[in-house]
């Protein structure tokens, strides 16, 4: 039973669908393993940000994490050069 759900926008769900199939596949990978270890240690904190910061190869998806409803939000998704 997943600890915490991982809630993605439409936006970011159609953004991940025109990577190539191998980050797909890595970026789901992830994802999945937030909803069962929230305190991964693929997360990273950013300074002066809310947001907690994955990197998938050259990409970088970000998400805030919502102890309460025991959640993560995506918040943002695309490559190193543009996420930031």
């Amino acid at each position: 039973m997943p600890e915490y759900r991982v809630e993605m926008p439409r936006k970011y769900q159609r953004r991940i669908a025109r990577f190539p199939d191998y980050v797909q596949r890595r970026i789901r990978a992830r994802l999945e393993t937030l909803q069962t270890d929230p305190n991964a240690q693929f997360l990273k904190a950013l300074k002066n940000r809310p947001e907690l910061s994955i990197r998938v190869g050259g990409y970088r998806i970000l998400v805030i994490r919502d102890d309460a409803r025991r959640a993560f939000t995506v918040t943002g998704v695309d490559s190193r050069g543009h996420i930031y």
